[in-house]
């Protein structure tokens, strides 16, 4: 049987379990009928000390929500959501359902100038769902807000953190790159903020816990006061394991750049620094900072003379966040970080001018310690 959190009585009202005690349930069974919203299907009260109260679909149901059962941890989840909002005074329905989308979100929030919906995502689903059902959303006016649960959160070192092509479906950018769980077990919001990608699943992430009592549903979407190219913490470690260890096995990726770069002369480990930065949209892009940075430095930077204007060309691809519109330019992001570092000089909107040249380490140790000082002067935050 499916599992409902909300259902229609016989007068036509709409009846929500969330915060309801074991007594109030023992006579509502008693007392009322009840019915999906879908469907229009009976449904029927359950609830006891080891099951958390629910609607169900009698067996064999043919409605389009039953397809798929939820887990308790989903329920709990978006049950505690509810009730953080409500707590708020928002305008908040539990799994109301929308005629016109055909779509029950797990929440439908109401402000004074919008809907949206709150998808609380435990399971993995497939993809195009995910683009379907937020596309319908957006064609209805509404506003698709998913929250990823706790259990999809896979760290991967103190700063790291593991993202799926899956869980990019569920990444935002207000102001920076970010992505939002909660853990009903712990009643903890977690936001990963500040998403700086590698070129694979590893993203490097200011990872946040907030208890859900201790923060409200408008400062989720606050900007932190930091640079969005800020340095993230434990990049200098990452990039000297990248320099000092051994090639051991590398994707076609990798052996293509490198094969690239010894016909160049060049070893990777002896790169100048300036080829191994972070940028805001790395996140979008398939290729690592490192192999399309030291392309444009071989091939663009070492070529222009002193004093000349840099071409804007990059033929890196950018590829598209369902949740992301702005469109990056991670060409433009990486040139303002060499101005910052005095290589370059941004003398009109778009038209970058070479001003000096970058010194190419002769000797890991010397690799290092470039990395060390260039690394180091991106930390500063801006002041609020």
């Amino acid at each position: 049987m499916n599992e409902l959190l909300s259902a229609i009585n016989a007068k036509g009202q709409f009846v929500q379990l969330a915060g309801r005690h074991i007594h109030e349930l023992i006579q509502a069974k008693m007392q009322d009928s009840y019915f999906c919203p879908q469907c229009k299907a009976p449904v029927l009260i359950r609830a006891g000390s080891k099951v958390a109260p629910h609607f169900a679909h009698f067996p064999n149901s043919d409605c389009p929500s039953s397809k798929g059962g939820e887990g308790s941890y989903h329920h709990k989840g978006k049950a505690r959501l509810w009730e953080w909002l409500n707590n708020q005074g928002y305008d908040v329905e539990l799994e109301a359902y929308l005629p016109k989308t055909q779509q029950r979100p797990d929440i439908l929030l109401h402000t004074k100038k919008r809907r949206i919906a709150i998808e609380y995502q435990c399971a993995k689903i497939p993809e195009p769902e995910i683009s379907n059902r937020t596309k319908q959303y957006l064609q209805a006016g509404i506003f698709p807000f998913w929250i990823l649960g706790g259990n999809r959160l896979k760290r991967k070192g103190t700063n790291m953190i593991q993202l799926t092509s899956f869980d990019r479906n569920f990444i935002y950018h207000f102001p920076d790159y970010r992505i939002h769980y909660f853990d009903p077990i712990t009643d903890k919001l977690m936001i990963g903020s500040y998403l700086q990608g590698t070129g694979s699943n590893i993203t490097f992430s200011n990872l946040h816990y907030f208890s859900l009592t201790g923060i409200s549903f408008n400062a989720i979407f606050s900007s932190q006061n930091l640079l969005l190219n800020d340095m993230p913490a434990g990049w200098k470690s990452f990039i000297k394991k990248r320099r000092i260890r051994p090639l051991g096995h590398s994707s076609p990726q990798e052996k293509s750049w490198r094969q690239y770069l010894y016909a160049k002369g060049y070893h990777p480990s002896l790169l100048p620094a300036i080829t191994y930065l972070p940028v805001p949209s790395q996140i979008q892009l398939t290729e690592p900072p490192w192999i399309w940075q030291s392309r444009y430095y071989l091939d663009t930077f070492l070529r222009t003379p002193v004093s000349g204007l840099l071409p804007m060309k990059l033929t890196q691809p950018v590829v598209p966040l369902l949740h992301v519109s702005v469109k990056p330019n991670p060409l433009k992001e990486y040139l303002d970080l060499l101005c910052r570092l005095g290589l370059v000089v941004e003398e009109q909107p778009g038209k970058y001018r070479k001003r000096k040249e970058a010194v190419n380490p002769l000797t890991i140790e010397e690799a290092m310690k470039q990395d060390e000082i260039v690394f180091n002067s991106f930390k500063k935050r801006v002041k609020p």
